[in-house]
């Protein structure tokens, strides 16, 4: 690959679109994603992606309900209001529950895909716009939904002051007892 054929590449405005969201999703995953190792839900993004499909199912059928065009015009708002809502009702079960973290990512694996999957099939979604959903394609971000990438990094200092308290605490606390620390 010639330095010529990455600029040419490089002038494509679906691949400055590409870029620019690869950097901010670079820089503003790892505070999120440092914490939550640290707490030992790891596997957080995971289910929260779980649950944003019943997001994007939800904000599909909202859509079809008032008649908007394209059908898919409130997924992804619809997602991130899912994800709010499921990672709070993980702290929710984990918190005021016997179960351990892991029960209640298990809830929101399993609950996630299929609920999403039903209310897909009930908005009249079809399997390539849910696959698109589900796997997408960072060459493929609009110029609309990569206005939802550029502020994640705005907010991403007031989540890093939110755990200015807790991540120092999480991250260098030790204990001769483990399980009573955690």
């Amino acid at each position: 690959m010639t330095l010529e054929t990455i600029r040419e590449m490089l002038e494509a405005p679906f691949m400055q679109r590409a870029f620019v969201v690869a950097i901010l999703v670079g820089v503003s995953a790892p505070v999120v994603g440092t914490y939550l190792v640290q707490r030992g839900m790891a596997l957080m993004g995971d289910g929260i992606g779980h649950v944003a499909l019943t997001g994007v199912a939800v904000g599909w059928l909202a859509a079809s309900v008032f008649g908007l065009d394209p059908k898919d015009s409130l997924a992804i708002p619809g997602a991130i209001a899912a994800s709010v809502i499921g990672a709070v009702l993980i702290e929710v079960v984990r918190a005021a529950g016997r179960t351990g973290g892991d029960v209640a990512l298990a809830m929101l694996f399993y609950g996630g895909i299929a609920l999403g999957v039903i209310i897909i099939s009930l908005a009249g979604g079809n399997t390539e716009k849910l696959t698109s959903y589900l796997f997408g394609s960072i060459a493929t971000v609009s110029p609309t939904r990569s206005l939802y990438t550029h502020g994640s990094p705005g907010l991403r200092p007031a989540f890093r002051t939110g755990l200015r308290g807790p991540l120092p605490f999480r991250t260098t606390k030790t204990c001769a007892r483990p399980a009573a620390c955690a």
